[in-house]
């Protein structure tokens, strides 16, 4: 790590044992490979985040865009339904 940079983690007794508990086994080279794998999946996790607000929001502006809504038929979806899944029981298709 070219630019790496030193910070001061305080945490638990619990997890401290369990990150020396990881090393210890040798699941882990050091606490810190700990840290660095745990900031990766949190920068992923909050990437993921984001990507799914912005699809979100995507599709929001495609349903406002889409025109007025139109009344839904529940009675005709649900009988819909129960016939693709009575053809799918019955093997002629779906």
């Amino acid at each position: 790590m070219a630019d790496a940079k030193e910070i001061l983690i305080v945490v638990p007794a619990e997890e401290a044992e369990a990150l020396r508990t990881a090393v210890a086994s040798g699941d882990y080279a050091s606490a810190d490979e700990i840290m660095h794998e745990a900031l990766r999946d949190w920068q992923d996790k909050r990437h993921a985040q984001t990507a799914d607000a912005t699809r979100l929001r995507r599709k929001w502006q495609e349903g406002l865009a889409s025109g007025q809504p139109e009344p839904l038929d529940l009675d005709a979806i649900k009988a819909k339904g129960r016939d693709i899944l009575v053809r799918r029981r019955s093997g002629t298709g779906g």
